[in-house]
């Protein structure tokens, strides 16, 4: 498990430094996968954006009131449903999300170099092996 928090930690370095060169340095990589999420979705409410990264919804408020205070994104009240929230990108948002997918292309890269195919396919088999070991619980 040392090992799996070592290269966690390595590859949050490698997102925050890609973030920084690319201009965003005040985005952490929680503020990185919301605004992801919104890839290939123009709308999602609250607890939808809450179970994706799986945040609680009092980390979640936080990092959303920030996205929105930084003009990221935009919160409004779900005309059907008083109580829900719904999450949209503004243009800011929007133009962030292939800064995001490069930096996400390349980290996928870089965690392969040296990896066969067939190594890959091993190593994805077995961490996700692993991930069920501790959801059985």
């Amino acid at each position: 498990m040392s090992i799996i928090s070592k290269i966690k930690r390595s590859m949050d370095g490698y997102i925050l430094d890609e973030l920084k060169k690319a201009g965003y340095p005040e985005l952490s990589i929680s503020h990185g996968m919301i605004l992801i999420n919104f890839h290939n979705k123009d709308v999602m409410n609250y607890k939808e954006l809450s179970k994706r990264i799986s945040k609680s919804p009092q980390t979640m408020t936080t990092l959303v009131r920030k996205l929105e205070q930084s003009g990221y994104i935009l919160l409004q009240v779900d005309k059907f449903d008083k109580r829900n929230k719904l999450v949209s990108l503004t243009n800011k948002g929007k133009d962030f999300i292939p800064v995001m997918m490069t930096i996400s292309k390349n980290l996928y890269k870089k965690q392969y170099v040296g990896f066969s195919q067939e190594e890959q396919t091993i190593i994805k088999q077995l961490l996700a092996k692993l991930e069920e070991n501790f959801k059985e619980q």
